[in-house]
């Protein structure tokens, strides 16, 4: 559980830090709020991780029965002193944390509030859905009775049921848009499990299929790992579905909404069946043209099954959430989408890079005699390097000439994005740092062996990766930047026009509106609630567009509570 808990700790605790230094920059009076609400959260945290694992270690010694045996005394000494010292803890800090969620109603929309219930619900999710499949494969006798996944269940499923009240009671739950975190995550979790699930299933299924085969004599028809997946799918099916399809899929579709379904379900379900789809033609050419793993290709093929299942669970993966994303386009090409383009584009290149590098490399061993290393054949990296290029160069055309398609239409802040600056700097800078460095290797080995009086044609061997690599990434680092250039030529020859970046948002309804108002515009919205305005529905999307409208870096943005629209350009004094 500690191993859980420490990484999103550490990573809520710098969300935090570096959100309270943002804070106090501009109202150096909330300094001492931004400090007490860093240390109770954190401590509430701790405490609560601390009485979890005494508990369960006290729950797991009752669960053993018996004398106390020696190999427990220190597992009930530490669940006493931290349920001792523990327990008392958390409940002081919960009695301030809930007077002041009572008396200040700035608490429910600070940071430490909503970070501390996304830590502590992701957390318990995690421990209890792992425990939880355990007691499932203990009561169908998969693996012996032990007290542990019990005991963990125990006290994580209560821990994980309050915090999920907490959130969506409404004198208590968060204002702020972090909850939306904590359903993001919830989701995560549950396809990453029900994908785990699924494919066990699948990989049984087709492996079943695969054993049919004449001479597929290594299928022993163990159902263990099938019923492990059911047990799986079983659990995890309804974690998802609840974080995602009852809450998830009609959220805000907002910035962090985008990230979720496109760098996490959209790009590693393309990912996993990219790769899944490299690893079987790898394996026929290796079959066909190279050297065989075994004579009998019912052996060669075998591991191919389980390959397939992970490429159909991620397609599945892929298609699912990339029509949930279709679906809730708005006409408006965002900031996430722009980076899962050009990061399926990068992975797609440098698979193709790998690719002609490794042909370079065996067209070397192939035309040259005495190169090739005795037990070695030239054929493996032909098989290795038609994988890699068949597998990457389209992953790459289909990205990267979809964004300069963008590019050429005109398409408002295409060419000018973060992202693709970044894109064509990284790789610029990646492949042309390897083509210099393995020019250098090449000339060190080449005076090397020449003053040693040692140089012989058998030293393409040793170069021949390098070789590969000046070529490739060379020419690759060339080419991204004539596009660097081309980019910013055309940027000298148009003025680009200026959308405001930060907006402060005062409305009647300014939290919600401010979500949808950042996904329409890619700024960055702060928002102010009325209090002198009734309740009205205001369309963002002509909030958006009024916002759009006006070229300047920074806007106040004023509601009426007629639905007036009025956007004020300013300079910080």
């Amino acid at each position: 559980m500690l191993s859980l808990l420490v990484p999103l700790v550490v990573i809520g605790l710098i969300v935090w830090v570096v959100h309270t230094q943002r804070q106090s920059a501009t109202t150096s009076g909330r300094v001492v709020p931004s400090l007490r609400r860093t240390l109770q959260y954190t401590g509430l945290l701790a405490s609560l991780v601390a009485v979890s694992i005494g508990l369960g270690n006290l729950l797991t010694a009752a669960f053993t029965g018996g004398a106390i045996a020696a190999d427990l005394t220190d597992q009930i000494a530490l669940g006493l002193a931290l349920t001792l010292v523990a327990v008392p803890v958390w409940l002081l800090l919960w009695r301030s944390v809930l007077a002041n969620l009572h008396r200040d109603p700035s608490e429910r929309a600070s940071s430490g509030w909503g970070l501390y219930l996304v830590a502590a619900t992701t957390a318990s999710l995690i421990v209890a859905l792992v425990s939880v499949v355990r007691l499932g494969t203990m009561l169908l006798q998969l693996e012996p009775f032990d007290p542990g996944p019990l005991a963990a269940a125990l006290v994580a499923l209560p821990v994980w049921a309050a915090h999920v009240w907490l959130e969506r009671r409404p004198t208590l739950s968060p204002t702020s848009r972090l909850p939306a975190l904590g359903v993001l995550t919830g989701s995560t979790v549950g396809l990453v499990s029900l994908a785990i699930g699924v494919g066990n299933v699948v990989d049984h299924a087709l492996g079943a299929i695969y054993g049919l085969l004449p001479g597929a004599t290594m299928v022993t028809g163990d159902t263990a790992p099938l019923l492990v997946g059911l047990v799986v799918v079983v659990i995890a099916a309804p974690v998802w579905s609840w974080y995602w399809l009852h809450r998830g899929v009609s959220a805000t579709r907002d910035t962090l909404w985008h990230a979720y379904v496109l760098l996490v379900a959209v790009f590693g379900g393309l990912v996993a069946a990219v790769t899944a789809t490299g690893m079987v033609l790898g394996t026929s050419l290796q079959w066909l043209i190279g050297e065989p793993s075994a004579a009998r290709a019912v052996a060669h093929f075998v591991r191919v099954p389980e390959v397939v299942a992970a490429g159909l669970v991620g397609s599945a993966i892929w298609g699912y959430h990339r029509r949930v994303l279709d679906g809730a386009a708005a006409g408006l090409r965002t900031e996430p989408e722009r980076i899962y383009n050009y990061l399926a584009s990068g992975v797609g290149l440098v698979t193709g890079v790998a690719g002609a590098t490794v042909a370079i490399a065996g067209v070397i061993e192939a035309t040259v005699p005495g190169v090739l290393a005795a037990g070695t054949s030239w054929r493996d990296s032909l098989a290795l390097a038609l994988t890699l290029l068949v597998v990457g160069l389209p992953v790459w055309w289909a990205f990267w000439h979809r964004v300069q398609q963008l590019v050429t239409t005109g398409v408002e802040g295409e060419r000018s994005s973060p992202s693709r600056r970044v894109y064509l700097f990284l790789l610029f800078g990646a492949t042309g740092l390897t083509a210099v460095v393995s020019l250098a290797v090449i000339l060190f080995v080449s005076f090397r062996d020449l003053l040693d009086g040692s140089l012989a044609v058998t030293v393409l061997h040793e170069l021949r990766i390098a070789i590969g690599l000046v070529l490739a990434a060379g020419g690759l680092s060339a080419y991204h930047w004539s596009v660097h250039r081309e980019d910013r030529e055309h940027a000298a020859a148009v003025p680009t026009l200026v959308h405001p970046r930060h907006v402060l948002l005062v409305g009647p309804d300014g939290r919600q509106l401010a979500s949808a108002v950042a996904a329409d515009t890619g700024a960055r919205v702060r928002s102010l609630h009325r209090l002198d305005a009734a309740q009205a529905d205001i369309d963002a999307n002509r909030v958006a567009e009024a916002i759009l409208a006006v070229h300047h870096d920074s806007v106040v943005v004023t509601i009426e509570e007629d639905g007036e629209i009025q956007v004020i350009p300013y300079e910080p004094a």
